[in-house]
This record gives C-alpha cells, sequence and structure tokens, in this order.
C-alpha cells in the first residue's frame, strides 16, 4: 500500500525501458501499464509521460509525442517544479530532434538551459548543454555548438557516463571541420569507448554516427558506413525506426572509396 515507492518505482522502471535494450512497442507498453495503473502521483506521472513521449518519437508518431510532452511539462510548472520541468528540456530535445525541427528543440532548449544556469543547477544542465550543442551544430553553427560542448564538460560530473560521452562525440565533428582529423577522432572513439561501458543503445550508436560524420570529413568513406551499419544495427535492435531510416539515408549519401 506504499504508494510513493510504487510511483518511484515505476520511474526508475520507465527509464530502464526507455534507456535499456527494451525494444520500443515492449518498452511503451511497459511504460503506458504504470501509469494505466492509477498513478497518484502527478509529478511522476509527468515524467513517465516524457519518457513515453522519446519512445513515440523513436517510432515516429511525432504528434503523440509532442503532445505528451507539452502535457507533462505545463503540469510540471503547474506543480511549481521548477528545476524538474526544466529538465524535461531532455525529452523534448530528443522529441525534436527526431521529429527533425531543431528550430524549436533549440528555442525550447535554450529556456530551460538558462533556466537550470540561472539555479546553479549542473546535473541535468551538463547533458542538456550536450544536446543543445548537436542542435546548434546541426544547424550550422560550429564555433556557438563548440562552446555549448565546454559548457557541458565543465558541469559533467566525472562519473556521468552520458555528459561525458555526449560533450565528446558531438564535438568531434566540429575539430574535423575546424581541420583537426586526428583529434576529432580521438574525440569520437573515446566517446564510444565510454559509451560501450554503459547498457545504453541509443547512446552507443549516436557515438558512432558522431565518429562516422568524422570519418567522412577525414575523406574515409568506407569506414564511415561500417560505423554507419554498426549504428543502425543498434537501432534498428532498439526499434528505433526513425534514426535507421535517417542514416540510412545519410550512408546513402557517401562517395566512393
Amino acid at each position: 500500500g506504499n504508494e510513493r515507492l510504487v510511483a518511484r518505482s515505476g520511474l526508475g522502471l520507465s527509464f530502464s525501458a526507455l534507456f535499456g535494450p527494451t525494444p520500443v512497442p515492449q518498452a511503451i507498453a511497459q511504460c503506458e501499464a504504470i501509469v494505466g495503473d492509477g498513478m497518484s502521483d502527478r509529478q511522476v506521472e509527468s515524467l513517465i509521460g516524457c519518457k513515453i513521449a522519446q519512445l513515440k518519437a523513436m517510432n515516429g508518431e511525432f504528434e503523440t509525442a509532442r503532445s505528451l510532452y507539452r502535457r507533462a511539462r505545463a503540469l510540471l510548472r503547474e506543480l511549481g517544479e521548477g528545476v524538474l520541468a526544466a529538465s524535461t528540456g531532455l525529452d523534448l530535445v530528443v522529441v525534436e530532434s527526431l521529429a527533425g525541427d531543431l528550430a524549436t528543440a533549440e528555442r525550447e532548449a535554450r529556456a530551460d538551459y538558462e533556466f537550470l544556469e540561472s539555479r546553479g543547477e549542473t546535473y541535468f544542465l551538463s547533458t542538456l548543454a550536450a544536446l543543445l550543442a548537436r542542435v546548434v551544430r546541426d544547424q550550422g553553427r560550429d564555433d556557438e555548438a563548440l562552446a555549448l560542448s565546454k559548457a557541458a564538460e565543465a558541469a559533467a560530473a566525472e562519473d556521468d557516463l552520458d555528459a561525458q560521452v555526449l560533450w565528446r562525440s558531438i564535438r568531434a565533428p566540429i575539430v574535423a571541420r575546424a581541420g583537426d582529423c586526428v583529434a576529432a577522432e580521438a574525440f569520437a572513439r573515446a566517446a564510444l569507448a565510454l559509451a560501450r561501458t554503459t547498457e545504453i543503445p541509443v547512446l552507443q550508436a549516436d557515438a558512432l554516427c558522431d565518429l562516422a560524420a568524422v570519418l567522412s570529413i577525414a575523406g574515409r568513406p568506407g569506414d564511415a558506413r561500417q560505423a554507419i551499419a554498426d549504428a543502425t544495427a543498434i537501432y534498428a535492435s532498439k526499434g528505433d525506426i526513425v534514426s535507421v531510416a535517417r542514416w540510412v539515408a545519410w550512408a546513402g549519401q557517401l562517395g566512393s572509396d
């Protein structure tokens, strides 16, 4: 009868379903079952809703994903959960990035980033800074993205593997485009090595994609295609069909060796 522990355990399960190897359809069903059983903790229900939003986006259900994260963020703000509400910028960035709306991802994430920064918060900020760097980078603004990746590096705790992977991985193509492909590959491979110490498939696949970008810039399309093949196999095992389609298309545009 301890509803508080039930809610907190449900939240932990939703994180495992999202970030672990559970395939997307099964992960969605698990998370929906948790909140469908009459969750009494509105804060936890909102946070789980954001995890479902990410899973729905991986499945290409973008409008459903947006509805979920918008409702959750509004409720958390209504409850006065400032830092927790801002932390859901992480979920929003993933959803909008998968949907291809980088402008919305950047606008919303910047507001959350600035809020967390003003509060001196670093746990969520380190990862959000890295994801914001990726969004800015992918809109062609490398200098600004590099500065954000350095902010992520400064805020990341040594044992925060998610953030430690992301700032290295996201910085790597920026460094490659600046002309130092050796340093860029070192960043990308260090990120991949760290990612492989985790049980987070999408983190590993994303790191492989950034490595592929570096290899492509370095004039090694064959190696880049192999990295993408490895990444898409991981995305496919997770059930992230959006990322599979995106990176298969990217690899198809690579030149010959």
